[in-house]
């Protein structure tokens, strides 16, 4: 297992030039990205970042274009499936996790 944080996933998408604040001062994708991984984690019955770890490659197959949840990752024009994505290559790059399974991402 990973050890990670919200805030380590969030510094890192920040890190990325992901938005934080949209113009209008709204959160964005920063906080909406950190938000879909949370739902995920509850609808999972999952209670931390690192214990997530050990799930994402299941979630990103269970959520994503031909999965049995995709509608739940297509919430949101998708952003539900792109967070678990941006997820799975927080933790591609910074801790060098490996995966399992081929898997593309867009």
């Amino acid at each position: 297992m990973i050890v990670t944080s919200r805030i380590q996933f969030m510094d890192w998408l920040k890190k990325n030039y992901y938005k934080t604040w949209t113009g209008s001062g709204y959160p964005s994708t920063v906080y909406h990205y950190a938000n879909a991984v949370e739902k995920i984690m509850r609808i999972e019955g999952i209670e931390t970042y690192s214990e997530f770890t050990d799930h994402i490659e299941e979630a990103l197959k269970k959520y994503g274009t031909y999965g049995p949840q995709r509608r739940i990752g297509e919430e949101g024009h998708n952003t539900v499936i792109n967070a678990l994505k941006r997820f799975c290559e927080f933790l591609i790059n910074e801790y060098d996790y490996e995966l399992k399974i081929i898997y593309f991402f867009n």
